[in-house]
């Protein structure tokens, strides 16, 4: 039986085994490990592979670039060899959104644009939305608050906006592993003080004439 496939957290390890028949009349043989066709060499210095005594490889801290196919040789003479492969898949929360804009710029309204970072082999499910609003009037609100959450195929969002306040933005990514770290903030969006929506009522006039 070859190697499985196996998904493991980004930081954890991994272990792929090698399970094979051989016969007990054939005494030497020899197992090598190969990563996308290329062998493996136990390292001593950081213990990145190890193959234990029953053929098993584990591969440590695995991170992104670990992701890989995976293959058990056996080599016998005079035989010759067989090979097996199963595949490694790191997963971990995504990356941040990226290139955050404005676009369609309204008096009331604007639209906030990303581009996704990497998922990590594991789909992103959805995005936060959050907002920094500080209003011009002198109240200032320091902490940032999550103003949408939105499906994880949503690139851009249409956001309302109070009159006479400055705003940033950015964007959080969801998957089943985690939340990625915030994403850089856009620049400062500064919305105009708005005029009444009404004309005023009981408007009088008085006359301040001595004669």
């Amino acid at each position: 039986m070859g190697p499985q496939d196996v998904h493991v957290l980004r930081g954890g390890s991994a272990f792929l085994h090698c399970l094979f028949y051989k016969d007990p009349r054939l005494q030497d043989y020899k197992v090598a490990w190969k990563k996308d066709g290329h062998t493996l060499l136990e390292s001593s210095r950081d213990d990145k592979y190890t193959v234990f005594e029953n053929n098993t490889l584990e591969v440590a801290n695995v991170q992104p670039d670990d992701t890989a196919n995976y293959s058990c040789d056996v080599y016998t003479e005079p035989l010759g060899s067989v090979s097996a492969t199963g595949s490694i898949t790191v997963v971990a929360s995504p990356d941040p959104p990226r290139s955050l804009s404005l676009s369609d710029i309204e008096k009331h309204s604007v639209t906030l644009n990303w581009v996704p970072g990497s998922s990590h082999n594991s789909p992103i499910t959805e995005f936060h939305v959050e907002v920094h609003e500080e209003p011009l009037t002198g109240k200032r609100k320091e902490k940032w608050q999550r103003k949408k959450v939105v499906p994880g195929d949503f690139n851009h969002l249409q956001l309302i906006l109070q009159p006479f306040c400055t705003y940033r933005f950015r964007v959080v990514a969801v998957n089943d592993i985690g939340r990625s770290d915030p994403s850089e903030p856009t620049k400062d969006h500064s919305t105009q003080q708005d005029v009444p929506y009404e004309n005023p009522t009981g408007v009088r006039s008085k006359s301040t004439d001595g004669g």
